[in-house]
């Protein structure tokens, strides 16, 4: 019996790491849109979150992200004050004004 869960786990092991496999080179080969928006620090007064600038449409993604950061400290609307290049890439930082 010992054997037998030993050898079970193995398999759930193999299949969940399989399947993260499978999303990572899914990602690689056609990135599901938003995928690259990262929230980097916030408080209420503004927010910073990181996107790849060479994707179309991630701006779009920290937009509705810094509206919901800004709501989790009281204030409703996020106003993007700047972009900034981070690195030799095409990755931005976007600030963003809470009010």
């Amino acid at each position: 019996m010992k054997a037998a869960n030993i050898v079970i786990l193995g398999l759930v092991a193999g299949a969940l790491s399989g399947c993260g496999a499978y999303n990572y080179a899914r990602n690689a080969v056609k990135p599901t849109p938003g995928n690259s928006v990262e929230f980097v620090s916030g408080n209420s007064a503004s927010v910073l979150i990181d996107f790849d600038n060479g994707r179309s449409g991630e701006l779009k993604f920290a937009d509705t992200m810094a509206k919901d950061k800004c709501g989790l400290f009281g204030k409703p609307a996020a106003a993007l004050e700047s972009l900034d290049p981070r690195g030799d890439g095409d990755e931005m930082r976007a600030t963003y004004l809470c009010h």
